[in-house]
């Protein structure tokens, strides 16, 4: 077993039409090669959320344990500069959609997203690169936005996506 096993972060949120107006947000770690979980917390909004915020501390929480040298992925609830460089501080990478909104998101890429939603093709790509941190945006139906820093950008134009003809 390679000491560089990749988990990832999940969120499981109850039923929203539950009888209690009580709700408890489940985060967990995940091994990817086993489906095992590795370590999970309860929320119900009584922890401290940290300097950085919720999405920080609980990932930051999470991730406690392991080793260096693991890729964490995660989606755009988490994804953020921050965490990237707080889990690079623990010798782990960050790999995840981000939203656009996120404080740190290249200005290049947000000013003009829209122009690149419409009139792009469908499989274009591009990115932004500050320093160790990588942006790169896929255009899809619509625009997705990805942040890594395991991954070097690359000058391709097109992505093949292969789409069956009834949705």
């Amino acid at each position: 077993r390679s000491s560089r096993t990749v988990h990832t972060i999940l969120t499981i949120l109850t039923i929203q039409k539950s009888q209690t107006k009580w709700r408890v947000k489940v985060f967990a770690t995940c091994d990817t090669e086993s489906s095992i979980v590795v370590n999970f917390e309860g929320h119900t909004g009584q922890q401290p959320d940290g300097e950085h915020g919720l999405t920080h501390a609980v990932v930051m929480r999470l991730v406690g344990d392991l080793a260096p040298g693991h890729t964490i992925f995660t989606d755009n609830f988490y994804t953020s500069e921050t965490l990237a460089t707080s889990l690079h501080a623990k010798q782990m990478s960050l790999v995840g959609t981000i939203r656009s909104n996120r404080l740190g998101f290249p200005i290049e890429l947000r000013a003009d997203m829209k122009q690149f939603e419409r009139h792009a093709e469908r499989g274009t790509t591009r990115y932004v690169r500050k320093g160790e941190h990588l942006y790169q945006q896929w255009k899809d139906k619509r625009c997705v936005s990805m942040y890594t820093n395991v991954h070097m950008g690359h000058n391709h134009d097109t992505v093949v996506r292969n789409v069956t003809e009834d949705g």
